[in-house]
């Protein structure tokens, strides 16, 4: 028998709309559209300029959210599946964050900090800032019917090439900004 994955035993879903709390923020900090979301539902529920839904992308031949050079877009911001998966988008984010993509990254936090991934994908050079939530963030259900239910993990916005000072007045209102420093 496979192994399940715990967020996948709790949530019993990976996948997490992110509420206008949030999402409104972030088109703020972008001035209107979200340039890509690369980890999103056919239905683009957040109206990315451009975004990604499995293995097309907005129709195009963009390919996946993995694949896709987010450094080709004037931003970020991406949600990706809180499951098995996670470590995936993370390295992801870092390749990106490296090639200088200004990223928002709604991520889980907490327990994730000591693993092997986190340490080497979102601790990096790439990392301004970052937003820890206060409270649960409650997503929304993918059909649009309302909340996901109780949130088992804390949420942060992590900020990889950004304007620190933009960030701060656009997030602050949603919990703790701590700028990074990685030496």
């Amino acid at each position: 028998m496979a192994k399940k994955h715990m967020t996948d035993l709790i949530c019993k879903s990976t996948i997490y709309i992110t509420p206008a709390k949030v999402a409104d923020p972030v088109r703020e900090y972008f001035g209107g559209a979200i340039p890509l979301d690369p980890a999103t539902e056919p239905t683009n529920p957040l109206s990315a300029t451009q975004f990604c839904a499995g293995p097309s992308c907005n129709g195009t031949s963009l390919g996946d959210g993995l694949t896709t050079a987010w450094s080709d877009y004037k931003g970020t911001f991406v949600n990706p599946p809180y499951g098995k998966d996670l470590k995936h988008w993370c390295k992801k984010i870092h390749e990106e964050a490296v090639l200088g993509a200004s990223i928002l990254a709604l991520l889980p936090c907490g327990a994730r900090f000591g693993t092997k991934y986190w340490q080497e994908h979102i601790f990096n050079q790439g990392l301004d800032v970052a937003l820890f939530v206060k409270g649960r963030v409650q997503f929304l259900r993918p059909d649009g019917s309302g909340t996901q239910g109780q949130n088992p993990a804390d949420s942060c916005i992590w900020g990889f090439n950004v304007d620190v000072a933009r960030f701060t007045k656009c997030f602050n209102h949603l919990g703790t900004v701590i700028e990074m420093q990685v030496v």
